[in-house]
């Protein structure tokens, strides 16, 4: 059984997904039906990462469940193409009129960037945390009410002829996770495993220290 942060990542994928209708493009999810030519925010992206969770001891027992308190972080980039050569910015060969050329080129680019990428953090936003996404696809009581605690940017850079602004959105939620143990190693085996360990390292009764015989299953030595 998957462990639900993966579940719940994936959700946020399709939600995003559905959701795009063109304005921009999530990684890992599959357009259906729509060409690549046809999206109109090629140049936007959106991508769907897990960064990391607690385990707070208070709120779990080692049965389990375990709450696991997630953070997804939702990254975000968005190009525009500029008008002159970019190149001209970092060539040392190039004439005082050629890089003023292109650091307008940069600005302005860098400027429209910045404008676009301000619309798909307030459009990720609002899917995100639209009220028919409150359980986030997972089902209702498997998450709780999310929140995005903040949205960073950085930037712009400049990549061949385009500028690009980057930023993120970090969300997050709480799910409970079950501890099923691990299907590929029965409980039994290891058991039996450690005992005849045990057993083969007793020391003869004849002749034998007399300190305890060290087990050396899982690591741990004399």
């Amino acid at each position: 059984m998957t462990m639900k942060f993966r579940t719940l990542k994936a959700s946020i994928v399709a939600i995003l997904g559905l959701a795009a209708a063109g304005r921009f493009r999530v990684v890992g999810y599959k357009q259906r039906g729509v060409a690549a030519e046809e999206i109109v925010g090629q140049l936007r992206t959106v991508q769907v990462f897990f960064t990391g969770g607690k385990f707070p001891k208070a709120a779990g027992s080692h049965l389990g469940p375990v709450m696991h308190d997630v953070t997804i972080k939702v990254d975000l980039s968005a190009a525009k193409a500029a008008e002159g050569d970019l190149v001209a910015l970092t060539d040392p060969s190039s004439t005082p009129a050629e890089f003023a050329a292109a650091l307008s080129s940069f600005r302005e680019a860098a400027d429209m960037a910045d404008d676009s990428l301000d619309e798909l953090g307030d459009i990720v936003f609002q899917i995100l945390m639209d009220g028919r996404n409150l359980d986030l696809g997972m089902g209702a009581g498997n998450v709780s009410p999310h929140w995005i605690e903040n949205f960073d940017k950085q930037g712009p850079t400049a990549r061949g002829e385009y500028v690009v602004m980057s930023g993120s959105l970090d969300l997050t939620c709480r799910v409970s996770e079950e501890l099923l143990g691990d299907a590929g190693v029965a409980a039994d085996h290891v058991l039996g495993a450690v005992l005849a360990d045990v057993e083969t390292n007793m020391p003869d009764s004849v002749g034998a220290d007399p300190a305890p015989a060290g087990i050396r299953a899982g690591g741990i030595t004399p």
